[in-house]
């Protein structure tokens, strides 16, 4: 999986599987949500989903350091409402945003 997410351009990914991952940008989630959708063919198309926090603090995505700080991770999330569920994974707008936003985070 690293090795997939690194030739997209997140060299920095540290993915832990013990995590959820937040971001504050509607359309950077739908973006990720498209790459898994390609990412894991077969499996159907990515969710965008509304969720809720506990009191939790939120820690900044270790893949960003240095920004832009609009990503967040934390132990759990949950679901408040489901935004998308099929975000298509062919639509160009999604991966024009991913490839901004790995531009961006150069």
């Amino acid at each position: 999986m690293r090795h997939e997410i690194a030739q997209s351009g997140f060299s920095r990914n540290t993915a832990a599987d013990d995590l959820v991952y937040v971001t504050t940008d509607r359309r950077l989630a739908a973006a990720i949500a498209a790459y898994w959708g390609r990412r894991e063919a077969g499996n159907g198309r990515g969710w965008l989903y509304r969720v809720e926090l506990d009191d939790e603090p939120l820690a900044l995505d270790d893949d960003l350091p240095r920004g832009p700080f609009i990503s967040f991770q934390l132990s759990r999330a949950r679901i408040a409402a489901v935004l998308d569920r099929g975000v298509d994974p062919n639509d160009a707008r999604h991966a024009r945003e991913l490839e901004r936003f790995v531009r961006s985070i150069g």
